[in-house]
């Protein structure tokens, strides 16, 4: 559940039962030229071509799947899907079907592909584009690859499969569907130009890794209903929380290196009411810690960042669902490095293209905070003089340098006003992330804490003696990988400082100059601040050695016990992940992932798919990479007062504790994930921060 161990990756389980339909099959036809009738006059044509890995969609073993797919997260350039080939000879079907993808009816019309995989045929009379209108080709065992008629070109291919399964899984009402937003999307997903690999199932499972999340907030946003947007409007504060893995293309830059990035920031928004569900977003003052973790032939080196401004006044725009739930969709962007042309005249040496992306804020429930888990991905190039002017001005999409992809964690906070110390009062429940990187001797240190901390009121906040349960996870890579755990109560109280000024911009004073800043919500019962802390060498020029940034997220605790008895959860992990062979992975889950509570509360099941990167060693390229354990996982679930929660797993190879807090209202949840390896712990560890949103 959500824990990532050394095992053989397998696929999410709705893409297994979906495939399990198409296994082991080369589509057919009865002919290697195109008999495509005549339209009638007037009448509409539609045509494209069909195309699939090796010209079939044959399967090859499962389990082979993750080792091809490691090899790349996206290839060079912008443009559609490369390598694929035509598919000849095969039937193809004009149908309709209902919205779990049945067919309606009678076959309206059919041709057969030509050799290079070609097609054309006619609507028949009265029948226009549409969501629940498919071409298909069909083989043996009635197996199937299908496409939705929102234009008049329609390519059949692994993406226009994927896209159609995607509207059928999350329920979509297909003959309502908007064609241009269908054509849309398409687009979109086929602006990530991935390469085309050996069989059709590790094709739909790369689909799945890089393009899931874009395609499930995107069919999200398409199946909602316009909210009031008057309920978001004003100033928001926004933190997040990252952690990402970057790679070298050896082939290219003739280096070998990887990077474990981390990265926390505070900003303020200006959201606007723009009428009808639309947004608009002003960016406000912000403040941004950036870390950049790098091992290479010379070593181990860090490179550390902080950027305070008062924002660029930069306008985006956005939309709002009928639950509360913010959508932002972001375009193709390409941007080049910053840099000083008098120090360096030749212009930047890298520059970046990241794709089309959608991001869902989810409220919590209450209207004045809301959670994002995001996940992005793109690559790096050198640069190239286009103008002959002697400074770099552009990408050379012929020398990628790298991949680098990224998870992590927003929080929006509504902004308060006449706020004080006497804002915060009384029992928290608190979890912390806290991620660290040192040069000498070159380790990664994960570590969290999950306890109570009472604030006074005043500005004063404590923890009793044994009140927070730590995890420490120390990471050697000096001299070989090792695994180095530690967990146990603190049992030394706790006595620090905080204050919270008139907007609730909240800060924790632990002494020694380890302060924490953030925001509370307006109403006071939920927090969450950031901290960074540096150490060099002392030498002139100093030289960082160790970096160390945090998250801090609290929640206002009441005496009642929080009725879970059925509840439903959807889950926003970011759970960091350590092997002694020397793997690094950042996992997530998907947007459908949920946790289901029995009428008893005392187990829940965990239904879902974890989602994320890793890379074999520190220098290895990265992979996206899909895991789905082949079923439910089943965990056992204790309640304690004042909403205190723990659950637990231990099946004989993953032992998985997850601890922490409900709201009274039990609207939200904010836990800690520790997971191990259930009979030896330094094989595997994996730790994270997740919030439960109850739907």
């Amino acid at each position: 559940m959500m824990v990532q161990q050394k095992r053989v990756y397998t696929l999410d389980i709705k893409w297994f039962l979906f495939l399990g339909l198409i296994a082991l099959f080369a589509l057919q036809g009865c002919s290697d030229s195109n008999d495509t009738p005549a339209a009638d006059d007037g009448a509409t044509n539609i045509s494209g071509t069909v195309t699939a890995p090796g010209g079939t969609v044959a399967l090859l073993e499962v389990k082979s799947i993750y080792a091809r797919l490691g090899d790349f997260i996206f290839s060079p350039a912008v443009a559609a899907i490369t390598g694929l080939q035509p598919v000849g000879g095969a039937t193809v079907e004009l149908i309709r079907i209902d919205d779990n993808g049945n067919q309606v009816g009678n076959v309206l019309a059919s041709t057969v592909t030509s050799i290079t995989g070609s097609y054309s045929l006619a609507l028949p009379s009265g029948v226009s584009f549409a969501g629940d209108l498919i071409v298909r080709i069909t083989g043996n065992g009635n197996t199937s690859m299908s496409a939705m008629v929102v234009e008049q070109s329609v390519d059949i291919t692994p993406v226009s499969e994927f896209i159609l399964q995607r509207f059928i899984d999350d329920g979509t009402a297909l003959d309502t569907l908007a064609v241009n937003e269908v054509v849309a999307l398409r687009g979109q997903v086929e602006e990530f130009d991935l390469t085309a690999t050996a069989d059709m199932s590790t094709m739909l499972a790369q689909l799945e890794a890089e393009v899931g999340q874009l395609v499930d907030n995107a069919v999200a946003v398409i199946n909602s209903t316009p909210g009031d947007g008057a309920t978001v409007a004003g100033t928001w504060r926004l933190v997040t929380f990252g952690l990402g893995l970057h790679d070298s293309d050896s082939s290219t830059s003739g280096i070998q290196a990887g990077t474990f990035a981390m990265d926390a920031g505070i900003g303020t928004l200006m959201i606007t009411d723009d009428g009808n569900g639309d947004l608009s977003i002003a960016n406000g003052a912000f403040e941004d810690f950036y870390t950049n973790f790098t091992t290479g032939p010379g070593g181990t080196s860090i490179y550390y960042e902080t950027d305070i401004g008062v924002g660029d006044d930069e306008t985006f725009g956005a939309t709002i669902d009928s639950d509360g739930n913010i959508q932002v969709s972001f375009p193709f962007e390409e941007e080049l490095q910053s840099v000083d042309l008098i120090t360096d005249p030749d212009g930047p040496d890298f520059g970046w293209r990241w794709p089309p992306s959608t991001h869902i804020t989810t409220d919590t429930g209450n209207g004045n905070v809301n959670v994002l888990l995001f996940r992005e991905a793109g690559i790096r190039y050198a640069t190239t003089d286009t103008d002959n002017d002697g400074v770099n001005d552009a990408v050379d999409p012929n020398a990628r340098s790298g991949d680098e992809v990224s998870l992590g964690l927003d929080m929006l906070l509504k902004q308060g006003s006449d706020m004080s110390d006497a804002s915060l009062s009384g029992d928290y429940g608190v979890v912390s992330m806290k991620v660290g990187v040192r040069t000498t001797p070159a380790a990664t240190d994960l570590n969290s804490d999950v306890g109570v901390m009472t604030f006074d009121g005043s500005g004063g906040l404590s923890t009793l003696a044994n009140a927070l349960n730590y995890v420490e996870i120390n990471r050697s890579t000096s001299s070989g990988v090792v695994l180095i755990v530690d967990n146990a109560d603190d049992p030394n109280p706790l006595t620090a400082s905080y204050s919270v000024s008139t907007t609730g911009a909240l800060s924790l004073d632990f002494g020694g100059g380890n302060i924490s800043d953030g925001v509370s919500s307006d109403d006071g019962t939920f927090f969450v601040t950031i901290s960074a802390a540096t150490t060099d060498n002392g030498g002139a020029p100093a030289t960082i050695v160790n970096v160390d940034q945090q998250i801090i997220v609290g929640m206002k605790l009441e005496a009642a016990t929080p009725d879970l008895s059925d509840a439903v959860y959807r889950l926003f992990p970011l759970i960091a992940s350590f092997q002694d062979d020397g793997v690094t992975g950042l996992f997530s889950v998907s947007a459908s992932s949920r946790l289901t509570f029995n009428s008893t509360a005392d187990s829940a099941t965990f239904s879902g798919t974890d989602t994320g990167f890793e890379r074999s060693h520190d220098t290895a390229e990265v992979a996206a990479v899909v895991d789905d354990e082949g079923g439910d996982s089943l965990v056992a679930v204790t309640t304690a007062g004042s909403g205190a929660i723990t659950m637990t797993l231990n099946d004989g190879e993953d032992d998985v504790n997850i601890q922490g807090f409900v709201s009274a209202d039990s609207k939200l949840m904010v836990l800690r994930v520790h997971g191990e390896d259930a009979l030896d712990p330094t094989l595997w560890q994996d730790l994270g921060i997740m919030l439960a949103v109850r739907q």
